[in-house]
C-alpha cells in the first residue's frame, strides 16, 4: 500500500498465510481494509517464502470512492406553507458507503444559518427510506427563507449546494370590499363581509372612525371603535352612536386575528340623517 499524499512511502503490507498444498500455483485475493475514503494507492502484489520475498512486474492504481452520499433538497410548494410553518422534505439519492448517522435541514434568513433541525428534533423518514421531512413552526409571517438538506454517514456530512427559498404567508385575515352605511337620525348602521378568518382564530371583527382622513385613518389606535357581530354567513354589523350633527365622518371596517388587524381598502363617508 503507498501512502495517498506521498507514492514514495510504503504505508503497509496485507498479507495472510496460505497452505502451499492449496496455492503452489495459481490466483489468490484478499480483503484491504483500513483504507482511507477518496484516496489513491498503488498496489503491489507479493509473495514469499522461507528463501525470500518475489514481487509482480506490474502495479495497479486504485482510487477509493467518495464514501459519502448525496442528498437533495425538494421543491416547497405554496400549498405546504402557512404564515408560521413550513412542510419540508429531503431526497438521499446516494446513501454512500456508509451507515446513515443522522439527516435533517438548515434553515437560513438574509443568507445566514439561522437554525439547524436533526433526527433528535423529529425529523423522520417520509413514506421511503431514501425521503425525510419536516414541519417548521414559530417562522415568522411575510418573511422570505431559504432551506437546505443534509445527512451524515460514517465517512463524513453532505449536503446540495443550492438551497430552496420559500415565503410564509401573511396569516391576517381577508375582509371582501364591501362595506356600506345607512343613517338613521340617532346612528349609523354600518355593515360588511368578511372573506376569511386568516390562519388562526377570528378574535373580533368591527368598524372604526374618525372626523380626519388618509390612507392610514381610521384606526384602532388611534380612533373611535365598535366590536361588530358576525353571522354565519360571514357578514357583520355594527351601530355607531354619539355622532355630531352636521358632521362628516369616515368609516373602515377592520378584523383582528393573533397574525394582526386588515382594514377595508377604502373609508366611505358617513354622517347622522338631518331632520
Amino acid at each position: 500500500q503507498i501512502d495517498p499524499e506521498n507514492e514514495e512511502k510504503l504505508i503497509g503490507v496485507a498479507k495472510d498465510t496460505f497452505d502451499t498444498k492449496d496455492i503452489e500455483k495459481g490466483e489468490y485475493s484478499m480483503l484491504i481494509e483500513g483504507l482511507k475514503n477518496n484516496a489513491n494507492y498503488k498496489i503491489t502484489a507479493l509473495a514469499f517464502n522461507e528463501i525470500g520475498v518475489g514481487y509482480s512486474k506490474d502495479t495497479i492504481k486504485v482510487n477509493t470512492n467518495l464514501g459519502i452520499g448525496a442528498v437533495k433538497t425538494s421543491e416547497i410548494e405554496e400549498s405546504q406553507v402557512t404564515a408560521s410553518t413550513a412542510k419540508i422534505e429531503g431526497i438521499l439519492s446516494d446513501k454512500g458507503e456508509g451507515e446513515i448517522l443522522d439527516f435533517g435541514f438548515e434553515l437560513y434568513i438574509n443568507g445566514k444559518k439561522d437554525t439547524t433541525f436533526r433526527k433528535s428534533d423529529g425529523v423522520d423518514w417520509g413514506d421511503t427510506d431514501s425521503t425525510f421531512s419536516y414541519v417548521i413552526t414559530d417562522l415568522k409571517q411575510m418573511t422570505d427563507y431559504e432551506v437546505v438538506a443534509f445527512a451524515e454517514n460514517s465517512f463524513g456530512s453532505f449536503n446540495q449546494n443550492g438551497k430552496k427559498k420559500f415565503s410564509t404567508k401573511d396569516g391576517r385575515p381577508v375582509l371582501k370590499d364591501t362595506i356600506s352605511a345607512k343613517a338613521d337620525f340617532d346612528f349609523v348602521s354600518m355593515y360588511a363581509e368578511l372573506a376569511s378568518q386568516g390562519e388562526s382564530e377570528l378574535e373580533e371583527v368591527g368598524f372604526c372612525w374618525t372626523t380626519e382622513r388618509n390612507s392610514l385613518r381610521p384606526n384602532l389606535e388611534e380612533d373611535e371603535s365598535i366590536i361588530g357581530e358576525l353571522t354565519a354567513e360571514n357578514t357583520f354589523s355594527g351601530q355607531i352612536n354619539a355622532l355630531e350633527t352636521n358632521v362628516t365622518y369616515y368609516a373602515r371596517a377592520y378584523a383582528k386575528n393573533a397574525f394582526g388587524v386588515v382594514y377595508s381598502k377604502d373609508s366611505i363617508r358617513i354622517s347622522k340623517k338631518r331632520d
